[in-house]
């Protein structure tokens, strides 16, 4: 299953949360760094802006494990 959504972060923290890695209220989140989704894809990421992986492991409502990929473009410092 695939989504995308367009998210403006407007405080600091709350982006550092999802964008940085080890165990928070948003589940285990680990930067993907072997893999480059814009060269996987074929798209044009302009000059000026980066793009940074997150894999996200968190337990479902029924306590199973459920993984996936967040992918980021535009000002991502790490």
């Amino acid at each position: 299953m695939f989504a995308s959504e367009v998210c403006v972060y407007l405080d600091e923290d709350y982006f550092r949360a999802h964008v940085g890695e080890g165990t928070n209220i948003f589940g285990e989140r680990k930067f993907i760094r072997d893999r480059n989704l814009s060269r996987e894809w074929a798209l044009y990421v302009p000059p000026g802006m980066s793009e940074s992986g997150i894999a996200v492991k968190v337990l479902d409502d029924d306590g199973r494990l459920f993984s996936y990929e967040c992918w980021y473009f535009g000002e991502v410092v790490r």
